[in-house]
């Protein structure tokens, strides 16, 4: 099973239409929520765009989100990550109210690095050998978790030690 990855952008920036392509590669299936006429909805890698509105960008991000039913959702840009995490907490509120969430947070000093590939769980050491090429550039693992679709690793990691690692 293919996870399904939901960009998010409230710009026009070409970067998120290239990971799109990259992920497309990598075999997830591509939705985005964006701008009319970004540079995402001329690609052959998203398979469906649902329009992001400037006037009303909570309701943009939560249609998208429950018409996608997305694995992940991937911000492209800033401005996008506040209402991804206040559709978010709409939608968990009863859950937070009595206490079967704790909390969701917007945290800029962690980064997520996420491994993808299909028929993963067929391919012994993948873990371990992420962990030991993030270790090689000094990067702490804070937490690690895998998709539901085994096709997906996540690390959490410090985004001081991601910028670090670009350097060496």
């Amino acid at each position: 099973m293919k996870p399904t990855v939901l960009l998010a952008t409230t710009d026009g920036w070409f970067p998120t239409a290239r990971l799109a392509i990259a992920l497309a590669k990598a075999g997830c299936t591509v939705q985005a929520v964006c701008p009319p006429r970004h540079p995402l909805a001329n690609t052959r890698a998203v398979r469906c765009t649902h329009t992001y509105h400037w006037l009303m960008p909570l309701m943009s991000f939560a249609d998208a989100i429950a018409a996608t039913e997305p694995d992940f959702i991937v911000p492209g840009d800033d401005l996008a990550t506040r209402p991804l995490v206040e559709s978010l907490r709409r939608e968990f509120a009863q859950d937070l109210a009595h206490d079967k969430m704790q909390h969701i947070t917007l945290d800029p000093t962690f980064a997520m690095v996420t491994v993808i590939g299909q028929n993963m769980r067929c391919m012994n050491g993948i873990v371990g050998r992420t962990f030991g090429a993030l270790s090689r550039k000094k990067v702490k693992t804070i937490a690690i978790a895998q998709g539901a679709s085994e096709c997906t690793i996540c690390f959490v990691v410090s985004q001081q030690d991601i910028r670090g690692s670009a350097r060496h």
